[in-house]
């Protein structure tokens, strides 16, 4: 099985309030994918937990793959 996701150091640009911010880590449930994006406001690190519809970015996806389970057998 294989997945595309955004890279953590990604920077992104959110599509309400376009407020830049990093990809600090990210969730695989399924076949969604979840991004904590870190950005800073008036001096407070702030973090979020955003899906692909809700960012911008101009960056490549990485393929990442995993096994499954009747695979290891």
């Amino acid at each position: 099985m294989t997945v595309e996701v955004f890279a953590s150091g990604t920077m992104v640009k959110t599509k309400l309030g376009s407020i830049t911010g990093m990809i600090t880590a990210s969730v695989i449930r399924f076949d969604k994918s979840q991004y904590e994006i870190s950005y800073f406001h008036d001096g407070e690190e702030k973090i979020v937990w955003m899906n692909e519809a809700q960012f911008t970015t101009e960056a490549n996806k990485l393929k990442i793959g995993f096994k499954t389970l009747n695979q290891f057998t």
